[in-house]
């Protein structure tokens, strides 16, 4: 020992100096160790490879002889998940919800000393649980949770140095818990998430089973019945209205089978369509023969202008008279008697633009029929995109109906919608028609716009490559 002339102790200085050394030394080496760790934690959702490094990291920096992790269990207790360390017995492998060392452990300070808990609040427990957490090696219990609740909680055992916690153990303890904490809650939503995604697929599959098995047990007898109506003799006395009301009743049912099977087509993968350059006037004229009747009965004035020049596109021909019938019907239901709808086809060099509304385009679109581009879209309107130059061909079907509240058009084309502004009781189908058309058009790599104004009707535009 060596002192100066005033009394000062170099030698205690020179041992405080090494021992703050050491300390500084432990603490870079923890943080190193930490930074590792959440490295580590931050690549990965997997709940199991989680726990094992946060058990680990937390076991070799403090030097624990023990450590034993619980998740929360379905009746809210807790169950053992993993352990690690030495100990006379295996760690006890639960405690109940009803258990008030289970209650204990949530309510107290971590690390909080297990034997605080026997020898006080659960002095009258069971003597069986003392004995067991004593026998696993464990001797302090520490929540893992956060403002969301607790997703766990840890039981440790002592020091293998045998020395108590240190104020930087405690700090070293928190640290990693609580990080240990979030990564587990995200990885638990990760895995919730990819469950529900799984049972979503699953149902969606059963529902494609069950709308292709019933459209086609459907379709089979109503052609039949068609068939026997169309063969009777309308000529006869009493038969005349019976029969065409039964004939029109039967194509409208068609129709929705027709549309049904269509969209259950439209979420096949790797469905592509049979692309044939066709006058889509020719179809567009079929469309509104076949519905002369429906446009009489409602007094409603049609206007057809075509601009094209007979110009042809690659389409599926019968695919494109579904999509563009269900937007002429989809008109025909949002006009009041005496209405007006306007047809009109024109080419356009130039892409789609603010002007002609909101795109509607759904979450998956099918896939193009091979050679055009896929398109995109989601679930609900989508801010306009650079799309190469045209030609293109484009349809406006406008009405002056009861128009769409604008913050619903984007999302209009789900199947079974309705416009929040439409009387269910006065609106024919079934709300798949849109749904039925944007599929088919994005199919052809074609886009759906819409343009409305509640009160003032809407302009649906129809946008095909040529």
């Amino acid at each position: 020992m060596t002192k100066t002339g005033s009394g000062y102790d170099v030698g205690e200085d020179r041992s405080r100096l090494r021992e703050l050394e050491r300390t500084l030394e432990r603490k870079n080496s923890a943080f190193e160790a930490l930074f590792r760790l959440f490295e580590k934690l931050g690549s990965t959702f997997d709940a199991d490879v989680i726990i094992r490094l946060f058990l680990m990291t937390l076991a070799g920096q403090i030097g624990l002889e023990r450590i034993a992790f619980y998740v929360i269990g379905e009746r809210g207790g807790f169950e053992l998940y993993h352990s690690i360390g030495m100990a006379a017995s295996k760690a006890p492998r639960r405690f109940g919800a009803e258990s008030a060392f289970t209650g204990w452990i949530r309510r107290s300070a971590s690390p909080a000393p297990i034997g605080d808990f026997f020898t006080g609040a659960g002095a009258g427990e069971d003597p069986g649980l003392q004995q067991a957490v004593e026998r696993g090696g464990l001797r302090y219990a520490c929540i893992l949770g956060g403002p969301a609740g607790p997703v766990g909680c840890i039981l440790l055992g002592g020091k293998i140095s045998g020395d108590g916690f240190t104020v930087f153990d405690v700090e070293l303890l928190r640290m990693i818990t609580q990080v240990a904490a979030i990564t587990l809650r995200n990885a638990f939503l990760y895995q919730e998430a990819v469950r529900a995604k799984a049972d979503a697929e699953a149902f969606a599959k059963v529902k494609r089973e069950f709308i292709s098995h019933t459209s086609h047990e459907l379709r089979t007898p109503l052609t039949v019945i068609k068939s026997s109506l169309w063969s009777l003799d309308a000529e006869e006395p009493g038969n005349t209205v019976l029969i065409d009301m039964a004939r029109d009743a039967v194509t409208r049912m068609q129709d929705k089978v027709e549309q049904i099977l269509s969209l259950n087509e439209m979420d096949l993968s790797g469905r592509s369509f049979d692309l044939q350059p066709v006058d889509v006037s020719a179809i567009v004229e079929d469309i509104c023969r076949e519905m002369i009747p429906e446009f009489e009965e409602r007094e409603i004035t049609v206007r057809v202008e075509d601009r094209a020049g007979n110009r042809e596109a690659p389409i599926d021909a019968s695919k494109m008279k579904i999509a563009l019938r269900a937007l002429v019907d989809n008109a025909i239901a949002s006009v009041e008697r005496g209405g007006f709808i306007e047809i009109s086809m024109r080419v356009c060099d130039e892409p789609p633009g603010a002007g002609d509304g909101i795109e509607i385009a759904t979450q998956s679109p099918p896939p193009a029929a091979s050679g055009d581009p896929s398109p995109g879209g989601s679930a609900h309107a989508v801010v306009l995109r650079p799309h190469p130059r045209g030609p293109w061909l484009v349809l406006r079907i406008r009405d002056d109906g009861r128009g769409i509240p604008p913050g619903e058009i984007g999302e209009i084309c789900e199947p079974f919608r309705r416009a929040s502004n439409s009387a269910v009781s006065q609106v024919r189908g079934l709300g798949l028609g849109l749904s039925v058309s944007q599929r088919i058009i994005a199919g052809h790599g074609g886009r759906l716009f819409c343009r409305s104004e509640v009160g003032s009707g809407a302009e649906f535009s129809v946008w095909l490559p040529l």
